[in-house]
Parts: structure tokens; sequence; C-alpha cells
């Protein structure tokens, strides 16, 4: 969790096709488009698309189990 926050807020995570890919602690996957994770914006997505949930930040986002992949 501390390697997801330390890469959220330093801007410094990998992206794949325009996407940052995550995990939640329960094995769902998901990702954030990239302009929106330098902006600070957590939307995640699930892979076809559909938005699961918005954080509004980092730590909201670790809260409900969401890291790197």
């Amino acid at each position: 969790m501390d390697q997801t926050r330390e890469a959220l807020e330093c801007l410094s995570f990998a992206t794949r096709a325009g996407k940052v890919w995550l995990k939640q602690i329960d094995g769902e996957f998901g990702y954030m488009d990239d302009d929106d994770a330098l902006r600070g914006h957590y939307a995640i997505h699930a892979l076809g698309g559909d938005a699961l949930s918005t954080f509004d930040s980092v730590s909201e986002l670790l809260d409900h189990g969401w890291v790197l992949d």
C-alpha cells in the first residue's frame, strides 16, 4: 500500500496503453485513465470500461483495498 501511495502522490507510476492498472484486495481488477491519475481524479473502471468507483484521495482509494498492479 505504501508503494501505491508514493507512486500516485509523486506521479511516478507506470502506464500501459494510457491506463494505470490496479487490483483490489478481493481479486477484482480495474484501471484509471493516466490523464485522470495525473490530475488526482481517481476514477476506477472495470475491464469493460464501466466506472466502478471514484475516490477523492489516494487514502480513500487505499481504504477500499485498491493498489497498483
